[in-house]
């Protein structure tokens, strides 16, 4: 029989379960953490259904992995990192406390159209949103939100929506993605060709597909200008009524 969780008085595993997958995702997914030799992935996956509880031995290595406060990670005692109560110094585009997370607005506009132009945006505003939610979708270290500009992508987004892009998700496959194409940004419905082959598609039957190339490297600095780039997978749309 496995020993109970105890926060606050309560028997709470849901909560551990909860904060083992935000360590996880910070430490940069089970598939990381188990290339680096110290963890199993079978042992991974088991604790992050707490089955069976995790030994102290592991929570200590997955907080050292993820940048958390092992207190935190067992307990759910704040602050979750140490000297920092609600700012994670290790995440670049999200500050993320238990149950709510904060996700940025970049000042960067896609185009549902003819293509903007895509430069270094700066973090103008936020949205929060549920943690359960966010971790469901993909990795919130990762996310962030631009806006929507144009009409091909009508009636699916129109002009002045709000996408969450999560740049975790970059892997070629079919799906609404953001994609770079020679310097312009591009939020389209991806369908794939070949191997790093794939056509970009409007919802909006008025704006014709059109076939990119695919770079065929995680380096910026080694993609060749004529490749497109793909930013990450849409993973929310939002807009004002």
């Amino acid at each position: 029989m496995q020993p109970a969780i105890v926060e606050n008085g309560k028997n709470n595993s849901k909560m551990l379960e909860t904060r083992i997958k935000i360590a996880v995702k910070l430490a940069g997914g089970a598939k990381r953490l188990s290339e680096s030799g110290k963890f199993a992935a079978s042992t991974i996956y088991n604790y992050m259904k707490v089955e069976p509880v995790p030994p102290i031995d592991f929570v200590w290595m997955l907080a050292e992995a993820a940048g958390v406060r092992a207190e935190w990670l067992f307990t759910g005692q704040e602050p979750m990192h140490t000297g920092d109560s609600e700012l994670s110094e290790g995440l670049e585009l999200g500050a993320i406390k238990f149950g709510e997370v904060k996700i940025p607005i970049i000042n960067v506009v896609a185009s549902a159209g003819d293509g903007s132009d895509f430069g270094d945006g700066e973090r103008v505003d936020h949205l929060s949103f549920s943690l359960k939610m966010l971790l469901d979708l993909g990795n919130p270290d990762q996310m962030q939100i631009i806006k929507i500009e144009g009409d091909s992508m009508e009636p699916e987004l129109a002009s002045g929506d709000h996408v969450m892009i999560d740049q975790s998700q970059t892997k070629l496959a079919d799906g609404l993605y953001a994609v770079l194409v020679d310097g312009h940004l591009f939020v389209k419905r991806v369908h794939v060709m070949g191997k790093l082959k794939a056509s970009l598609v409007s919802t909006n039957t008025s704006y014709p597909a059109f076939e990119i190339q695919i770079a065929d490297s995680d380096d910026v600095d080694d993609i060749d200008q004529d490749c497109a780039r793909i930013i990450g997978r849409v993973v929310w749309a939002g807009r004002a009524l």
